[in-house]
């Protein structure tokens, strides 16, 4: 028999993975389903927008020798990342305030840590994964639909290039799906609504400290400061993963009591 007093046992944390997994199934599939089935919509009806013009067969003053639709879709699947990110990140404490959840902690042979980690997975990296697979395939699906049109303009596949404007989003996804996360801890009826007020109330304050600092002038190079920016945001979303860690940990003391 299993020690549940280890930290982490891998057979003992695949076993409680898969079987979470399996039990939340139906409602991420909704979830993955309507963010895919909204993106499509929306990149086709832009795309329409965008080609519409080159439809027809006549000429042009000006003919693009790029995509036109590579800028919409980095602003529309950005804007789904933000908004399906953080949405399906507050949803990581689901149900720890239920009856039933309550049976649940008592009767799971899992660590705190296997637990935690479990939705982590669940509602960080996989929602990445998901979220990738939906947009590559939006853009498969709108790439084969124009490119056999012959249009007078390119339709190329959407492809991306790594550089610290790519980087400094994708660690600011992070620190807003893991700010998201903490507060699922903290408000775990309420998640998205409260999170999203006390989000608004950081913005203002952080938005007067950044015009302050430009009032005061600039004490560095803007270079190493967007550097700085970003390593500070990597070490912000650590330490919102740790601290999330914490909470639940406290959340599952309160139920075992």
């Amino acid at each position: 028999m299993m020690n549940n007093d280890d930290f982490f046992v891998w057979k003992r944390f695949r076993f409680f993975f898969i079987k979470t997994l399996k039990e939340r199934m139906k409602s991420n599939l909704i979830m993955a389903g309507l963010m895919f089935a909204t993106m499509l919509i929306v990149v086709m009806r832009t795309a329409f927008d965008a080609y519409g013009a080159y439809m027809i067969d006549t000429k042009y003053a000006f003919v693009p020798t790029y995509d036109m639709m590579h800028d919409a879709e980095f602003f529309i699947f950005t804007l789904f990342l933000f908004i399906c990110g953080c949405l399906w990140a507050s949803q990581m404490m689901r149900g720890m305030k239920t009856k039933a959840s309550r049976i649940f902690v008592l009767t799971t042979p899992v660590t705190q840590f296997e637990a935690w980690l479990t939705r982590w997975i669940i509602h960080v990296p996989l929602f990445i994964l998901v979220f990738l697979v939906s947009m590559y395939a939006t853009d498969l699906i709108r790439y084969a639909i124009f490119s056999s049109m012959k249009l007078k303009c390119p339709v190329e596949i959407l492809s991306w290039k790594w550089d610290s404007t790519f980087s400094f989003y994708v660690l600011f996804y992070l620190l807003l799906s893991a700010f998201y996360a903490v507060g699922s801890t903290f408000f775990p009826r309420r998640p998205i609504l409260i999170t999203s007020f006390v989000l608004f109330f950081l913005g203002l304050v952080f938005g007067f400290a950044s015009l302050t600092a430009l009032v005061l002038g600039n004490l560095f190079a803007w270079e190493a400061g967007f550097t700085a920016l970003q390593v500070y945001m990597g070490l912000s979303v650590i330490f919102l993963w740790w601290l999330s860690y914490k909470r639940y940990t406290e959340l599952e003391i309160i139920d075992r009591m």
